[in-house]
């Protein structure tokens, strides 16, 4: 057993390595589905805007 943290590290750089890049992944990919989706809400809000100023008595409902 290492008496100190780098000689721990020196001896686990691969586990340490796989847990850094996975979590860097998945950091990635949950922040990427959720700025998608986040966009897509604000896209529709702005078509839904868009279709009222065009036409007040008109309402979009339907989801795409």
């Amino acid at each position: 057993m290492p008496a100190t943290w780098s000689g721990w590290l020196r001896l686990n750089v691969a586990r340490v390595s796989y847990c850094a890049a996975a979590s860097i992944v998945f950091a990635g990919t949950g922040g990427g589905l959720l700025a998608a989706s986040q966009a897509n809400r604000e896209r529709e809000q702005l078509i839904q805007r868009y279709v009222v100023s065009i036409d007040p008595h008109q309402q979009v409902n339907a989801p795409r």
